[in-house]
């Protein structure tokens, strides 16, 4: 049987290597990359020394996604190359953002006709893209194809016909999910530390084992997207203020692979040098039973956690922490909301005292000497 899976981002490609060996170990699988992943030409030979997939088709579309009129003309005029002449009985895809997805879009339709020797057609299929997918961003798209009429309704089908077609989309957590699908909702199992072959394989995929970072501090501090997007959330301001209460010395910051500038590297703080491989993949080879993960709404250390049940010895979200503006922050607060405040696994501080406290560990033994107190009584 042959399947094709297309992939947007890193994550997507850890997601599709999973599907990959639990579901279609003996078939023909072919992966697309698009060069919307970061160091994506590198990556794709890493894949081809893997063996894991048969072809690996590398997509160079940033062109055909810029701002405005041009993305309109683009959206309808814009031929896509597909690559292979071949079809498929599967097609896996996870991109549902209006702007963008109408290039998959195009590559089904061309390649997802009736094959040759059975008269059935492909079965499409959707897979996890981290938090998003459990959020309701991820219904829009679903939304628009099921209420739109008129012309409206014309275009959609134009644009995202393929969509109409799914059978069901894949997840990690199911349970999660913030809005229904009128789909299937499909399990993906979960990472266990002795799921030897799938780490091994995304370590050969995505080099890790060729990686030379050292995470040998007590805090790894996440920095988020927003600088490159042109927005400060006053992540300096935090960490320096978290750095007065550890010291500088006892912080590594885990850099953003979109920005830019190493805005920390410059203020003497250590930080990793290779921003391709994806966190949850350092988390899956590594023990951070010792360190405290801090993130205002990074999602790479929650989904690390929901993805394979790796936990540090404490996981801190700064979010609702007095002076953050959420309405800078992502979209998908309402998920970590939903999912992480029933976790104790996640700390919440209120204000900067209190992420003092917890950072120093006086809030543990606090509670300690409290239920000291109650059992002498």
């Amino acid at each position: 049987m042959n399947v094709l899976m297309l992939c947007r981002t890193s994550y997507q490609l850890m997601t599709a290597v999973r599907i990959k060996l639990l579901k279609h170990k003996s078939d023909n699988v072919d992966i697309g990359l698009f060069d919307t992943i970061a160091n994506v030409q590198h990556l794709s030979e890493l894949i081809k020394i893997s063996g894991l997939f048969k072809e690996c088709f590398l997509y160079k579309i940033k062109a055909y996604t810029p701002a405005g009129i041009r993305l309109r003309i683009n959206m309808f005029t814009k031929s896509i190359d597909c690559k292979t002449n071949k079809s498929y009985e599967i097609i896996y895809l996870s991109n549902v953002s209006f702007r963008q997805c109408w290039i998959e879009n195009r590559l089904i339709k061309k390649l997802s006709k009736s094959t040759h020797k059975k008269n059935k057609s492909t079965s499409l299929y959707m897979f996890e893209d981290g938090f998003s997918t459990y959020s309701e961003y991820s219904s829009e798209l679903f939304k628009l194809l099921n209420e739109s009429r008129g012309i409206k309704k014309i275009i959609c089908k134009y644009l995202y016909s393929e969509y109409y077609k799914l059978k069901g989309i894949y997840v990690y957590s199911p349970e999660l999910m913030l809005w229904k699908p009128v789909f299937e909702i499909l399990p993906i199992k979960k990472v266990q530390k002795d799921d030897k072959e799938y780490i091994n394989m995304l370590n050969v995929i995505f080099g890790y084992n060729s990686m030379n970072d050292i995470y040998d501090k007590k805090i790894v501090f996440f920095e988020e997207s927003y600088y490159a997007d042109g927005n400060d959330i006053g992540d300096v301001e935090i960490v320096n203020y978290i750095a007065s209460v550890v010291g500088k010395e006892n912080i590594f910051i885990k850099i953003h692979p979109r920005n830019p500038i190493n805005r920390f590297a410059e203020l003497g703080y250590k930080t990793n040098r290779n921003t391709v491989i994806p966190w949850e993949i350092t988390a899956m080879n590594e023990d951070f039973s010792d360190k405290t993960l801090i993130t205002i709404a990074s999602g790479s250390s929650i989904t690390s956690y929901f993805m394979s049940s790796n936990e540090a010895g404490k996981s801190i979200l700064l979010y609702d922490m007095e002076g953050i503006d959420k309405s800078k922050l992502t979209p998908t607060i309402d998920v970590f909301d939903a999912i992480c405040k029933k976790v104790g696994y996640f700390i919440y501080p209120k204000t900067k005292d209190e992420l003092k406290q917890i950072l120093l560990g006086k809030e543990e033994n606090d509670e300690n000497s409290s239920n000291n107190a109650n059992k002498t009584e």
